[in-house]
């Protein structure tokens, strides 16, 4: 199974990271950038060419220590089609140095879309008679907001071709707890019927006449009417967001997030591998360590993706507690603090890249030791 492979590799290689390939043109040494430009002009073929260039010197100086990649599908979509076969060309290069590939995408939307993005990166499209993988990668980040019908074409796909996704549930982003923190109603988290007496409804005339800061967010009722009519919607936007939710702290059990994280634990059943994780991941923040320990000991069967590790403040301290009691079942990520510590630190590139790869898998063993096979 996908997840299998991804904690067979992590613990082969003793190092629970994964590098964020967010590779930008200006994290590329400009000799690299130059010597392309050169031979194809200021053009978006030489940038494309530049960037798998600067990536497979990367994987090169990392895959014997590093047990995963995972490309920002936007800095390759940005340089169009040039950056995109890039991409593909990253993803095939690092898949045969043995690395696990995560494509960052955040990729969402219901029925046939969602079986085309979900066909496009973790599966196949039929051209006549040949099947044929347009990207091949290991696993997809994807966004929940749909509900369940925008999630389970990605499962299927997954089941379908031994691949995995990582949903989003706590982001590491500073406003992440404007929508995520969210305080919901026991009724909504439960799925007790009565949650239906509020569906259908639009913002109530008690938000449009009172306090209008408060009213932004207080006594609103999410209405399935208002969002986009697939039938799932309402999994998560029709739960009752209460006075509480602006006026009073709740507890984690009560927050929107943890409402996500339950509904990817249950739509996952039945997929779960020899380590005990299905193929459907959580993206959890480093930089949100009290959201990692209880998502972690709610989530028993999720695999975590940890971004905010370092350049966006968490601490290795705050990573470690996305593992379980055997070290297992989270990778941390880091992006630029790898790909361009030679801007910091000097000399080669991929040297630089290397050293502090090592540094973080060093400062994680430390902080997550006392777990075995890390």
């Amino acid at each position: 199974m996908s997840f299998d492979r991804l904690q067979e590799r992590i613990d082969e290689l003793r190092n629970p990271t994964v590098i964020g390939l967010d590779t930008a043109l200006e994290y590329i040494p400009p000799q690299i950038l130059e010597k392309h430009m050169e031979a194809a002009g200021e053009t978006l073929e030489a940038a494309a060419s530049a960037v798998y260039e600067f990536n497979t010197g990367l994987i090169d100086a990392l895959y014997d220590i590093v047990p995963a990649i995972k490309p920002q599908l936007a800095y390759y979509e940005a340089l169009g089609f040039d950056g995109v076969r890039a991409l593909r060309m990253t993803c095939d290069y690092a898949k045969s140095k043995g690395m696990y590939v995560i494509f960052d995408g955040k990729r969402n939307d219901i029925g046939s879309t969602a079986e085309a993005y979900s066909a496009a990166y973790l599966g196949t499209v039929k051209v006549g008679g040949t099947e044929l993988r347009p990207f091949d990668a290991d696993a997809l980040t994807v966004n929940a907001y749909t509900g369940s019908d925008g999630i389970k074409p990605f499962i299927g796909m997954a089941v379908k071709h031994d691949k995995a996704i990582f949903v989003l549930v706590k982001t590491s982003n500073p406003s992440a707890g404007e929508l995520q923190d969210m305080f919901i109603s026991e009724h909504a988290a439960t799925a007790n019927p009565s949650v239906g007496e509020f569906r259908d409804r639009f913002i109530g005339e008690q938000a449009a006449t009172a306090n209008p800061s408060a009213g932004e967010l207080r006594d609103m009722f999410i209405s399935e009417q208002a969002a986009i009519a697939n039938p799932s919607a309402g999994e998560l936007r029709d739960m009752f967001i209460g006075e509480q939710a602006v006026t009073a702290p709740a507890g984690p059990d009560r927050r929107l997030y943890t409402a996500v994280g339950d509904l990817i634990e249950g739509i996952s059943r039945g997929t779960t591998g020899k380590y005990g994780f299905t193929r459907v991941g959580a993206v959890v923040g480093a930089t949100y360590p009290e959201e990692i320990g209880f998502l972690r000991s709610r989530l028993k069967h999720t695999f975590f993706l940890v971004p905010g590790y370092g350049a966006q403040g968490g601490a290795a301290c705050d990573a470690a507690r996305a593992f379980d009691g055997k070290g297992h079942g989270a990778i941390i990520n880091s992006s630029r603090a790898v790909i361009a510590a030679w801007k910091k630190n000097g000399g080669s590139y991929a040297a630089a890249a290397r050293a502090e790869a090592l540094r973080m898998r060093d400062e994680l063993r430390e902080h997550i030791g006392r777990y075995s096979g890390i």
